[in-house]
C-alpha cells in the first residue's frame, strides 16, 4: 500500500471519529503541522498510522491497508458483504488451526520437560540412597 492509500484509511478513520487535526496533533503529542504533512504524504504517513493504531488500539492492518475491518473501533457498526464474512471466516479457521499445532507442539514439550524433571527427580533420590 502506498504513502496516499494509508492517507486516505487515515482520514477515513479521523472522519469516523469526528478528529479534527489539531485534536489528533494533540492527543499524540505532535504538533498539527507534522499530522497535516503526515496525512499529505510530505512526512512518513506509515509512522503516523502506527503511532494511531498504538495510541487508539486499533488494527495495523486496517490502517496500512489489510483487512477492512477495524479491530476494537468502538462506536460504529461493520456491516460486512458475504465474500468479507467468508474472508474472516477463513482466516479465523486459519487461525484455529495454527493455534491446533501450538497446542500440540507444546504437549509435547510439556511431556518432554516432565520425563526430564522425573529423571532428574529419580536421579536425585538415586544418588541420595
Amino acid at each position: 500500500m502506498n504513502k496516499m492509500e494509508v492517507s486516505t484509511k487515515i482520514k477515513s478513520f479521523m472522519k469516523d471519529r469526528g478528529l479534527k487535526q489539531i485534536e489528533l496533533a494533540s492527543e499524540l503529542g505532535l504538533p498539527q503541522s507534522t499530522i497535516s504533512d503526515m496525512i499529505n504524504g510530505r512526512r512518513d504517513t506509515f509512522r503516523l498510522a502506527e503511532l494511531i493504531a498504538t495510541h487508539y488500539n486499533i488494527s495495523r492492518d486496517w490502517l496500512m491497508g489489510g483487512s477492512e475491518i477495524l479491530d476494537n473501533f468502538s462506536g460504529s457498526t461493520i456491516e460486512l458483504n458475504q465474500e468479507q464474512r467468508q474472508n474472516l471466516l477463513d482466516r479465523l479457521n486459519s487461525l484455529y488451526e495454527r493455534h491446533q499445532d501450538i497446542i500440540r507442539e507444546e504437549q509435547e514439550i510439556m511431556k518432554q520437560m516432565m520425563a526430564i524433571n522425573r529423571m532428574l527427580i529419580v536421579g536425585t533420590k538415586e544418588t541420595e540412597r
